[in-house]
């Protein structure tokens, strides 16, 4: 797990200006930087370490090649490393490391490209070749690992972080409006995009190929998501559940696991500790709010015996809560656990470098509530018969302009029954401001708040997999596997998914769509698998993980305090919103909602540090 930065063109640019943009990645890679140059200085890979397989200087990076005709460099982790180096030493490879960069380095090297399909384990990768003048980038499957890219002076240059990149000359923070817009629609900034203008995310499970002697951008997948015929059987599912948990174990420093008390964590706790006695696990809880992850996360430690620590934590003032966050996240990010999972990292790395997480549980076996929504609305929607088109023309005669009025805005909530097309349902669901809201927010403007949606929307699907394709394709990249990987490497600390172990994913996603959820039922087939390994107690449990209060945070008594900071704000100032619209918006009908607040104070935050260069002092708000 470490930092990256590159620069491939036809021009030079000064070796030291990529030195410093490693710099802005020194808490992915506290243990050592490295840098490969080309004579002419055309070429350059940068890496910032945190060295978890082969701690020694052999397994540092860049990793040349023998002829020193190529050079690598990645970000993650390659948990078949050793499976495929035995496979490539049979062919007459020699390797000086233990390292899994190496081995991946030699492999794309020897078979090109399209040996990323070999390659098992959470990653972004570099290869540049000297003969070819080509430049490979690749992220792996789910996009556990992220990696950004810009293209500028006939060149492109690449980061593991935006922030990276903006130290690079020539690179400025500029805000992307229709970024803006998408994170209204979702809280998060999707797929490719990035809220800085200029800036791209190379997408999960695609590669970049770049021609230097032609300028040219070539951006592909290599792995699509697809259902398979698999065996439908509890033992199996336990099995490949195994094998996930104890492939993301091979590591040559300290594993620990996150625990919450939910089925995902103490799923994965149950299975580590077989092979780890006294696996160290963590915990946290807020002050002031729920207190019952702490409990049953005991309940868990207990039962699999694990060495378990847990803090609680006070939020503090608000604003410095936000802005503290901000640096972390050079992108925003609505979901308020990003500020639990920062302290159960900070509490983890005080004694490990790599944890465990139950992330991607929920996408791959149907766990979140918003599913089980959308499928009963389909369910009584199908129960209209032939009425549907009828109630589809009212919809759009009567409804839809309705909840473009102020005082109409509780109408916009029929979309989820009443529009005829399946993602304008789907995203009064999932989404934050829809189309209208937005208009009165951010002013006029011709977008699609659902674009992403649509985009990756499956009609042919069965509906279970349909949703939890969404889920997998939107949510899961760009907002849970965000803070999970901004919130560990932050303190510089490893988090690995077992969850999205490339095959239990194809397994998981290939099950009968009634032993997935139903309305009603989550996880049907995942909780029977696990029934046999964990407390009842937790079984029984509803679901949960590592919550914050962050209703009371900007409700109540804060409330107030929530409006000024956005009324008074620099997004205010600049004209980015309309203040006084929020206050109304939020303050109408259905809408007092506070997650909605709570998205608007982040996306504050965020603005004043990376757009207006307000950085934290030190111990600022402590």
């Amino acid at each position: 797990m470490c930092g990256i930065v590159g620069w491939v063109g036809r021009d030079s640019i000064d070796p030291h200006a990529v030195d410093r943009a490693l710099e802005t990645l020194n808490r992915r890679g506290p243990d050592g930087s490295g840098r490969w140059c080309s004579a002419d200085a055309t070429a350059i890979l940068g890496h910032r370490r945190l060295a978890i397989l082969d701690p020694s200087i052999r397994g540092e990076e860049p990793s040349l090649a023998p002829d020193r005709a190529s050079a690598f460099i990645h970000n993650g982790e390659i948990y078949n490393f050793r499976q495929i180096r035995e496979q490539l030493e049979r062919q007459g490879e020699h390797f000086v490391s233990e390292s899994d960069g190496e081995v991946a380095h030699r492999l794309l090297r020897l078979h090109g490209p399209d040996a990323l399909s070999r390659l098992e384990g959470m990653f972004v990768l570099a290869l540049w070749e000297d003969a070819s003048g080509r430049l490979l980038l690749a992220r792996d499957r789910l996009g556990i690992k992220p990696l950004y890219y810009t293209q500028a002076g006939g060149g492109i240059a690449f980061a593991s972080e935006p922030k990276a990149l903006l130290a690079l000359p020539g690179i400025s923070a500029r805000l992307d409006p229709d970024a803006v817009s998408d994170f209204l629609s979702y809280g998060y900034v999707p797929f490719d995009r990035c809220i800085f203008a200029g800036i791209r995310k190379l997408p999960p499970a695609h590669r970049l190929l770049f021609d230097r002697a032609a300028g040219s951008i070539r951006v592909e997948p290599f792995w699509r998501l697809e259902r398979h015929d698999v065996s439908d059987d509890p033992d199996e599912l336990r099995s490949r559940l195994d094998d996930a948990v104890r492939s993301h174990l091979v590591s040559d420093v300290p594993v620990g696991a996150f625990l919450s008390g939910g089925l995902d964590s103490s799923t994965v706790v149950a299975r580590a500790s077989r092979a780890i006695p006294g696996l160290p696990t963590f915990t946290i809880g807020f002050r002031g709010g729920d207190m019952d992850d702490m409990r049953y996360a005991r309940v868990a430690a207990g039962a699999f015996e694990t060495r378990h620590r847990e803090q609680i934590l006070d939020i503090g003032d608000l604003s410095s809560t936000l802005a503290r966050s901000s640096e972390v996240y050079d992108e925003p990010l609505y979901d308020s656990s990003v500020l639990a999972v920062g302290g159960v990292a900070a509490l983890a790395r005080s004694e490990v470098k790599v944890v465990l997480t139950g992330d991607g549980g929920d996408e791959l076996f149907g766990g979140y509530g918003w599913d089980e929504t959308v499928m009963r609305y389909e369910g009584m929607r199908r129960g209209f018969g032939p009425l549907g088109p009828l109630l589809s023309g009212a919809y759009r005669g009567l409804v839809e302009p309705l909840a473009r009025v102020p005082l109409g805005s509780r109408a916009a909530g029929a979309a989820r029954l009443l529009a005829p097309d399946f993602v304008d349902r789907y995203f009064p669901v999932r989404g934050f401001f829809g189309a209208a809201e937005q208009d009165r927010i951010l002013g006029p403007r011709r977008r699609d708040p659902a674009w992403l949606f649509r985009q990756f929307d499956r009609p042919d699907l069965p509906l279970a997999q349909r949703l939890l394709s969404l889920d997998i394709h939107t949510y899961l990249p760009d907002n849970g596997l965000m803070q999970v990987d901004r919130s560990t490497m932050a303190v510089g600390l490893e988090a690995r998914v077992p969850f999205l172990d490339r095959q239990l994913v194809e397994y998981g996603f290939s099950l009968p769509p009634d032993r997935l959820f139903r309305p009603g039922a989550t996880k049907i087939a995942f909780r029977e698998a696990i029934d046999p390994w964990l407390p009842k107690e937790i079984m029984t449990r509803s679901k949960a993980g590592f919550s914050t209060p962050f209703k009371t945070w900007v409700g109540g008594e804060n409330r107030e305090d929530a409006f000024r900071l956005l009324e008074r704000g620099d997004l205010a100032a600049d004209g980015v919103i309309r203040p006084k619209e929020v206050r109304r918006f939020i303050e109408s009908g259905t809408q007092r909602r506070n997650n909605k607040v709570w998205l608007l104070l982040n996306l504050e935050a965020w603005y004043r540090r990376w757009i207006r260069g307000h950085k934290i002092e030190e111990g600022e708000g402590r």
